[in-house]
């Protein structure tokens, strides 16, 4: 381990908590407390950049902090952060930067963490410093149950002594290590556990768990990136995890229509924003978040117009958004119904609906959320929705003799008719 920055000027202030880096979150959320070792588990490179990036900021802010970094992308992490901060005589002053080399965590893997505990404080980290540990998957050992325990005991007793928060981030980009299960199983040592995931359109949040806050159990929250800055904001949205259900989001109650969809319709609420085109529906649903969108299908008519917006929208907003495709005039092809669920529609509406159903539908639909997987391939998608490419037709007679022929083939659908 190698001392960056270090720090001559002993600071006594006493942090307490410490927000995570995403902004708009509920007061009760994100907050790492003093004496705690909270986890942050990053499942998407690029938002998990930008909300490491901001937590520590916001670490620095409250007060005296060290930053430990691994891995290859330690230096880089470090020197981001600092030019992030305030003023680098304010860095200086506050901040002392660790890097762990691989060599140095293959070490504690062999001996202790106590070492590294150690070697920071004689490097001048005190019970006052908030404490960010970047890239920490590379300090366990979660192969060997055993000492992965021994570990996070001895992670949590060091936490215990801080007067001043400690937050451990830890990378599984694509869930692609299987970290979270053995994260989920140490509830007694790992007590605060939140996991930031990319989602359609912007990212998710899920509080697993959080000590000392009895709501914080399986809430998870919709997050935008911010084009200009880079920052992570809330989006409004809390959802129920385990549920899938949407608890809350400022436009829940909200339906845009496209007037075809309610041309000569009695009774409309006067609430709907009813729009004539696609273009006008992409542009008004430009920040909607869990609104419900009211579209129409005349038959095969303009099909690759209407399925390539549905596997748009559904890509680039959030799940909490609803995609309804009613029938007007012709009805669709079957086989197109399943390609527009397949691309992201949560719900097909046959003509033969009433609108009094239709506004039943839509009010039970208020807080569902998206929940199938869409191929980000429009063609793909497309593909994946399509029938068996060879079906024959044979009298009963021949039926026989040909199933035993094909029916190795799986590619091959055989129907018997009298």
């Amino acid at each position: 381990m190698r001392l960056l920055r270090k720090d001559n000027v002993s600071i006594e202030a006493k942090v307490n908590q410490v927000r995570l880096g995403v902004f708009g979150l509920p007061s009760d959320v994100g907050l790492c407390g003093a004496g705690w070792a909270s986890v942050l588990l990053v499942r998407d490179e690029a938002l998990g950049q930008c909300c490491v990036l901001a937590s520590a900021r916001n670490f620095q802010q409250a007060g005296s902090l060290a930053i430990l970094a691994s891995g290859e992308s330690g230096q880089k992490f470090m020197d981001q952060s600092a030019r992030s901060f305030d003023s680098a005589v304010e860095c200086g002053r506050r901040a002392l930067f660790f890097r762990i080399t691989d060599e140095y965590a293959k070490i504690m893997g062999r001996l202790s963490v106590n070492r590294l505990f150690d070697e920071t404080e004689a490097c001048g980290v005190t019970a006052q410093h908030a404490v960010l540990v970047q890239g920490g998957q590379a300090i366990f050992d979660w192969q060997n149950h055993d000492l992965l325990i021994k570990q996070w005991r001895a992670w949590k007793a060091w936490a215990a002594s801080h007067h001043a928060p400690v937050l451990l981030i830890i990378d599984d980009i694509n869930g692609a290590d299987g970290l979270l299960p053995l994260l989920q199983s140490l509830p007694e040592l790992v007590p605060n556990l939140a996991v930031l995931d990319a989602d359609c359109g912007g990212g998710l949040l899920t509080v697993e768990r959080w000590a000392g806050q009895d709501r914080s159990v399986h809430r998870q929250f919709g997050l935008k990136l911010s084009a200009e800055d880079k920052s992570l904001h809330s989006d409004g949205s809390e959802m129920n995890a385990r549920g899938g259900a949407i608890l809350y989001a400022p436009d829940q109650g909200r339906v845009i229509v496209t007037a075809v969809t309610v041309a000569g319709v009695r009774g409309v609420p006067a609430e709907w924003t009813v729009v004539n085109d696609l273009s006008a529906m992409e542009a008004v649903c430009n920040n909607a978040v869990a609104a419900t969108i009211l579209l129409h299908a005349d038959g095969d008519q303009e099909f690759e117009t209407l399925s390539r917006f549905v596997h748009r929208m559904r890509l680039s907003r959030p799940r909490s958004l609803k995609i309804i495709v009613r029938e007007v005039g012709n009805k669709l092809r079957y086989n197109n119904e399943l390609v527009l669920l397949r691309l992201g529609a949560n719900l097909m509406v046959h003509k033969e609906t009433s609108f009094s159903r239709l506004l039943q539908v839509i009010n039970d639909m208020a807080t569902q959320t998206f929940s199938r997987l869409v191929e980000s391939e429009y063609l793909l998608a497309v593909q994946a929705a399509e029938p068996n490419r060879v079906a024959v037709i044979y009298r009963r007679p021949f039926f026989v003799a040909k199933w035993r022929r094909c029916s190795s083939v799986p590619s091959v659908s055989i129907w018997a008719i009298a």
